[in-house]
């Protein structure tokens, strides 16, 4: 058995999340399914984290045990044939040289980019993986309350109450807008996050800059780690999976 490291990217859009489900189209649905063609037995893959529906990636990490005599090249290329077709992509291949290693329980540190629009002057498409907001944003006032992001703190505030992890706690290392001609991007860079934590938090600072609320608003929202103060949760669809680094 080879182990085997692929980098990955993948349109959301269509997909129920990242995780496999019995009855709803998936990336790992698809990319198991693409493996077993090439396989011929089923393969499960590990990945660094598991993307909520309509999210994105551009640099999805995955681990997978293939028992077949195949150059990477010609797996990297067999397997864009079939998922391609799919919105999926496989962007490099290679060998795993520790058994032990897992790109969930590895990583060091993620980050997430959210792109909004913010222009009256856009094409229809250029909506489609951004969130698009009317209101002039001030771009000073909203890296004003992201840098309370930073550091270690309790964020029951923006989790899910269907989340079951066992402590709430998360390190932010980096969270700032930034401008980009007709989109504003967030980044953030943190251990790891809760589920919807990051759109969460987005959809509280977008609603407290549109109405014009203080911006120590925020910060007293988060430390209150009461979910019902937080407000509405940004769309899916804006989210992307940038990278994921490891030691």
């Amino acid at each position: 058995m080879k182990k085997i490291l692929a980098e990955i990217a993948y349109d959301g859009s269509i997909y129920h999340g990242f995780q496999i489900q019995p009855t709803k189209p998936t990336v790992q649905g698809e990319i198991e399914k693409a493996l077993m063609k090439i396989n011929k037995k089923k393969v499960k893959i590990h990945s660094s984290g598991r993307t909520d529906k309509g999210v994105h990636a551009k640099r999805q990490i995955i681990t997978f045990d293939i028992n077949i005599n195949i150059r990477l090249n010609n797996l990297k290329r067999a397997l864009n044939a079939i998922l391609l077709k799919k919105n999926i992509k496989i962007l490099n291949l290679k060998h795993v040289v520790k058994n032990s290693f897992h790109p969930r329980f590895n990583a060091q540190k993620r980050k997430y980019s959210y792109c909004i629009l913010n222009s009256n002057n856009y094409y229809p498409w250029e909506g489609y993986q951004a969130h698009y907001v009317n209101k002039k944003l001030n771009i000073n006032n909203l890296n004003q309350m992201a840098k309370a992001l930073i550091g270690n703190h309790d964020f029951t505030t923006f989790s899910c109450i269907k989340d079951k992890s066992k402590s709430k706690f998360r390190y932010i290392y980096f969270a700032k807008f930034k401008k980009r001609g007709k989109y504003i991007i967030f980044e953030i860079i943190g251990s790891s996050f809760l589920w919807k934590m990051v759109r969460s938090i987005i959809g509280t600072m977008l609603d407290i800059e549109i109405k014009n609320e203080s911006i120590s608003t925020f910060e007293t929202i988060l430390k209150s780690k009461n979910r019902t103060l937080a407000r509405t949760t940004a769309p899916a669809n804006a989210l992307f999976l940038d990278k994921v680094y490891y030691e």
